[in-house]
């Protein structure tokens, strides 16, 4: 009895497991393929070069953001950093909530996100919701690790 109960418990665990652990499926997983990577571009407005990750490293359908650029202009032209996480909508659109913080200062300032895929150019075009005079970015994938 003691051996039936020991095997129900672990089966039980693995089914647990399973269920909390498993990918996204079906189109979900689809979609957010074609964002997680390694993007680059320029910054039109002021020349900066700008990386930027995106996973979802929990593999739960929230995509998480760090960007980098060479300065940011919002950091009076020093290092920062930006982090976000964010959800593909319907329109197939990833948008997010991030936080610039200037590594210099520790200043920080929040703002919005959202980067539309153009999939037959293999290509995502950001644009800030928050800020809509900022130009788009054009992003390039340089690497996409699953």
């Amino acid at each position: 009895m003691k051996r039936f109960f020991s095997a129900v418990v672990v089966v039980s665990l693995m089914a647990a497991l399973h269920t909390t652990c498993t990918p996204l499926e079906g189109a979900d997983q689809e979609e957010n393929r074609f964002f997680i990577g390694l993007w680059e571009g320029v910054d039109p407005l002021d020349g900066s070069s700008v990386q930027v990750s995106i996973s979802d490293i929990d593999r739960n359908g929230v995509i998480d953001i760090i960007w980098r650029e060479s300065f940011f202009t919002l950091c009076d032209g020093e290092r920062g950093v930006l982090t976000g996480t964010g959800t593909i909508g319907d329109d197939g659109i990833l948008r997010t909530n991030e936080v610039l913080t200037c590594l210099t200062t520790g200043e920080t300032s929040d703002g919005e996100g959202a980067y539309e895929p153009v999939k037959k150019d293999e290509i995502l075009v950001t644009s800030s919701p928050t800020n809509p005079v900022l130009p788009p970015i054009i992003l390039h994938q340089v690497s996409s690790r699953l």
